[in-house]
């Protein structure tokens, strides 16, 4: 049901216009809760549903937003048509038909109303939108066949695509659960790739996909959208497999016929209160095919009477008048005698040359008995389908829609779901133990291109750092620095998922807001030293815990249509941040965080790619952007193949933009191997802590330890290549602004110092752009 908070237009209208002596109650619409066709036991509650987007759902929301009406669904789509006819429901959403399986035989039975039991319903809207299916089940034992991080290159080599294309073998799958249309829309698929599994016809997508999840033995599948498995816990095991990419679903919104509603005679008053109704409603502002309108009838001919039907479509032709879609049931008057449905364009609402009304005339003298169905906007897109959502292809002159005009996509309601999807999130906990290993391998990995960074470097000599006769709190090697280098903890506190779990581009599942946002990159962050980092981040072999979730609040749409999405990490000692009972966050663990990183990202819609026919790649900011200032310090290097692919396995990141050249091109669009966001990371702390170490001991204050990286907010401002050179600069911007924590933190001490750091890509202009914060400690005995 849905509820409008404020009395739209046109129930206004009619109340006053038609003299009501009191306002209508407030208006529902409902819906069938279901995928198509057949009714099934209610859904879960509403709370629970809105992490569960349906199609019907969905398309609902497109005309109806949540902000503005209360949806109540249904177990049948005769639910909806009781509802409506009865004034139960104002409104009331039913599909119709289906690009690929054809019409709904019971939204048909409803309109035909062979008991009379629905005279006033009327057809006034209809939304048009995609429908994709994936196989959901359970990972085969055996290794996966599909590709994985490490058989991407490989695969993409060979031009696969996904689409169709199982991810895993299938021969442990004997029954397939699914909805007879979804089964009908992915017929070719199953048979060819499980031509030995049985199908078996449910109630609706979602309950099959609940039903192959209770398979002890991991042998059923499901056919269903994505967002079911997620919800069952299923795995994907092919992605859109439905046999026809254009698959999309066509849905009528019911309304009852108000007492001045004329059989066949139109009105401005009726036109004036469907243009209000519809604006009440919402519109998406998208561009429609030709025909500005769209009309409904039913009709029966005598049957011995031969070219009674042709007599009737004639109707048609003689007026210039389009038809659209034309459907029988049978009537049950007797057997074998069929009820026609007309969908044509024209509006008996909007007539100005007389045509539909001239049709509605003839209509009466050639058909044995007829009825109006309701006239409505023509909503069908000039361009059907988005292309598939996994090779959605926009060239560069002609750049993705936004999210909010793009048809069958509601830019609120996808926001919505994805937010509660993360608000449903528990915290991420990545354990991990400190030792020398991974700090000492990624210096060894940077000394090589950054020489003036390490000078007293050798290979086999242990990690230099910059504070000297710091006392370790648990020393395990005699003279050896165990304080972790600030920007360090990058290359600790890996993503706990074998590669078969990941996304087919490598990345974290659960940072993805959901299709059609399944492009990423890094976009900046920030990360904040709190003071007791140098007491907490040693490599001693201390057990230490990060934190890791994703900030619903921080998602949100940007002017340009791409989604940003932060994730939080914070790291400490898990003795200190856990509860000993039961290894669970304790009470006040946020009190004893050492490190707080924040990494912004940004989620694009997936381009098709050259070899799918998607034209040229999407092009980054060609303007080059000049500093004001040049910097004090600076050091340049060139990052190649082998540093990326050092970083990548010591961070344990499969993201496949920086390690697969093939895939980057062909799948990303972009022209070659990207730097990591996280690389750049580690770049600026290491220069600043080069910086810092400029700092003699004379001109530090007494009982200070040499200056710390207290904090940097970086953003990513164009894309940084493999084999290009780039510059790390600094540049000292003064005293920072001040805040309560800063001077909490640093002990009211005015020793801090802002900087402005960034990188310059290969000609000179801004690639990455940061300000920094640096403060000094105070020793726990008062000397350095």
């Amino acid at each position: 049901m849905l509820e409008p908070t404020t009395r739209p237009a046109d129930d206004h209208n009619r109340a006053a216009g038609k003299g009501a002596a009191a306002p209508r109650s407030p208006g529902k619409v409902s819906l069938a809760e279901r995928r198509l066709q057949k009714g099934f036991a209610a859904g879960p509650s509403r709370e629970h549903r809105a992490s569960r987007p349906s199609p019907l759902r969905s398309a609902t929301k497109l005309t109806f937003p949540e902000s503005t009406w209360r949806l109540e669904p249904t177990r049948t789509i005769q639910e909806v048509f009781d509802r409506v006819q009865s004034g139960q429901a104002r409104y009331g959403v039913v599909p119709f038909e289906n690009s690929t399986y054809g019409t709904i035989s019971s939204t048909l039975d409803g309109l035909a109303d062979r008991a009379g039991a629905y005279a006033d319903i009327l057809v006034c809207d209809e939304v048009y939108l995609d429908v994709h299916h994936f196989l959901l089940g359970r990972i085969p034992p055996a290794p996966p066949q599909g590709p994985s991080a490490s058989s991407r290159s490989q695969s993409q080599s060979q031009a696969e695509t996904p689409k169709r294309t199982p991810l895993y073998p299938l021969q442990h799958i004997r029954r397939v659960y699914s909805h007879p249309q979804a089964l009908g829309q992915t017929a070719r698929f199953l048979a060819k790739h499980l031509p030995h599994a049985e199908t078996v016809e449910v109630s609706s997508t979602s309950r099959g996909a609940a039903l192959a999840a209770e398979d002890p033995e991991g042998a059923s599948a499901a056919v269903a959208g994505e967002s079911a498995g997620r919800a069952a816990g299923l795995d994907v095991l092919a992605r859109w497999i439905e046999d026809m990419e254009e698959n999309a679903t066509r849905f009528f919104v019911l309304r009852r016929r108000e007492d001045g509603d004329g059989l066949g005679q139109g009105s401005k008053e009726e036109e004036e209160e469907e243009e209000a109704g519809a604006a009440a409603r919402g519109g998406d502002g998208r561009p429609y095919a030709e025909g500005r309108y769209k009309s409904l009838v039913s009709f029966t001919v005598p049957h011995r009477r031969p070219g009674a039907l042709a007599d009737v479509l004639d109707c048609f032709r003689a007026r210039g008048v389009n038809l659209t879609s034309i459907n029988s049931v049978p009537s049950l008057a007797a057997p074998f005698q069929y009820l026609f449905f007309v969908e044509f364009e024209g509006s008996r609402l909007d007539d100005p040359e007389g045509r539909v009304r001239g049709v509605l005339e003839d209509l009466g003298r050639a058909a044995e008995k007829w009825r109006w169905l309701g006239s409505w906007r023509n909503r069908k897109p000039v361009r059907l389908t988005r292309h598939h959502p996994r090779h959605a292809a926009f060239s560069s002159s002609h750049p993705p829609p936004e999210p909010s005009t793009s048809r069958s996509f509601d830019r609120q309601s996808y926001l919505d779901d994805a937010i509660s999807k993360f608000k449903d999130q528990k915290p991420t906990l990545i354990y991990d133990t400190l030792t020398p290993t991974n700090s000492h391998l990624l210096t060894l990995s940077l000394a090589d291109h950054v020489p003036s960074l390490f000078p007293s470097y050798q290979p086999g000599s242990p990690i230099p750092y910059p504070v000297k006769n710091c006392k370790p709190v648990h020393p395990v090697a005699e003279g050896f620095p165990l304080l972790l280098p600030q920007g360090h903890h990058l290359v600790y506190f890996p993503l706990q998922l074998p590669p078969s779990q990941l996304m087919p581009d490598g990345t974290d599942p659960a940072h993805c807001p959901g299709e059609p946002f399944v492009r990423r990159v890094w976009a900046g962050g920030s990360v904040v030293f709190h003071p007791e980092w140098r007491e907490v981040m040693r490599m001693d072999g201390r057990k230490m815990v990060c934190v890791e979730e994703v900030v619903p609040d921080s998602v949100f749409f940007r002017s340009d249509g791409k989604l940003v999405v932060e994730v939080r990490r914070r790291y400490g000692m898990a003795k200190e941040m856990l509860s000993k009972a039961n290894d669970r966050l304790a009470t006040k663990w946020q009190e004893k965080v050492a490190v707080e990183e924040v990494r912004r990202l940004v989620f694009l819609r997936e381009w098709k790619g050259v070899d799918e026919g998607g034209g040229e790649p999407p092009k980054s900011k060609s303007k080059v952007v000049k500093p004001p200032r040049g910097p004090e310090f600076k050091f340049s290097l060139t990052p190649d193949a082998t540093l990326l692919f050092h970083f990548s396995a010591l961070s344990y990141n499969a993201h496949a933009i920086h390690i697969d050249p093939a895939y980057t091109r062909r799948c990303e669009g972009y022209k070659d191997l990207l730097v990591h966001g996280p690389l750049t990371l580690v770049l600026m702390l290491s220069a600043l802590r080069a910086c810092l170490q400029m700092i003699s001991p004379a001109k530090r204050p007494t009982g200070m330890l040499p200056p710390y990286v207290r904090s940097l907010d970086y953003r990513n401002v164009v894309p940084l290549y493999v084999n290009e050179p780039l510059t790390v600069c600094l540049r000292r911007a003064g005293r920072p602004p001040a805040s309560p924590s800063a001077a909490q933190d640093s002990g009211g001490k005015s020793g801090d110092l802002a900087w402005d750091v960034w990188i310059e890509g290969p000609e000179g202009g801004l690639a990455v752009k940061g300000q920094a914060v640096t403060g000094s400690w105070k020793s726990s005995d008062g000397t350095d």
